[in-house]
């Protein structure tokens, strides 16, 4: 199936996608991974895996700027990777044993990067949420985070993604900025986090279907 992505945009070229992935239950010899791709470009990339990266993923197939596959059976122990249409694949990473992955890809053309980071989807405590934020954006070195009106997260550097956190479930402004550089920013005016749920929050300045900008991007990892 095809992911169905929400798009906002505001007055400072703002951006929210939110993409909302339920989790699965893995075998002993298949684990879960969840391709995003963050990278600064128009074009769209082709998520592979397979032992020698040659298998085409048709559900992560040309994913665009900012998206996000769902939850993807693969081997355990297989290598995955990201390709560029028209480029050459990026740095790989070897898949653990009945595992969930996040697999980020991110950067500008000339400095591509990808990451894998381990999914805890145990699910929060009742009246509760988790939260990780994650700083791909190459424009700012570090990022502080912000959700109805208190910081949550400072600082983040840059091709890091935090450790989930647990908040209070409710709605609000959800704020990202770099501290050195505060024009470079973006909000979300209504940010809900609901209860039980799991989320992912990425900052980039990925620029996609003709359209730049620093921008935040909300994952459901349940």
């Amino acid at each position: 199936m095809r992911n169905t992505i929400l798009c906002l945009f505001g007055a400072a070229t703002l951006g929210l996608y939110s993409c909302d992935k339920s989790g699965v239950s893995s075998t002993p010899s298949q684990s879960a991974v969840m391709f995003v791709n963050a990278i600064s470009t128009s074009s769209k990339t082709v998520a592979l895996y397979g032992t020698n990266g040659a298998t085409s993923l048709h559900d992560a197939d040309s994913l665009w700027p900012v998206s996000c596959s769902p939850y993807i059976y693969v081997n355990s122990n297989s290598s995955i990777g990201f390709k560029p249409l028209g480029g050459v694949s990026l740095p790989g990473s070897s898949v653990g044993v009945n595992v969930h992955s996040s697999f980020f890809a991110y950067g500008p053309l000339s400095d591509l990067q990808t990451q894998l980071v381990g999914d805890d989807l145990i699910a929060p405590a009742p009246g509760t949420a988790k939260v990780r934020f994650a700083n791909l954006c190459s424009g700012t070195p570090t990022i502080s985070c912000y959700f109805a009106g208190y910081k949550i997260d400072s600082p983040i550097a840059y091709k890091t993604v935090d450790p989930y956190m647990v908040v209070t479930p409710g709605a609000g402004l959800l704020y990202i900025k770099d501290p050195k550089t505060p024009a470079h920013n973006a909000s979300i005016t209504n940010q809900s986090f609901l209860d039980n749920k799991i989320y992912t929050v990425i900052f980039t300045d990925t620029a996609a279907d003709g359209l730049s900008g620093f921008r935040i991007t909300v994952i459901s990892n349940n």
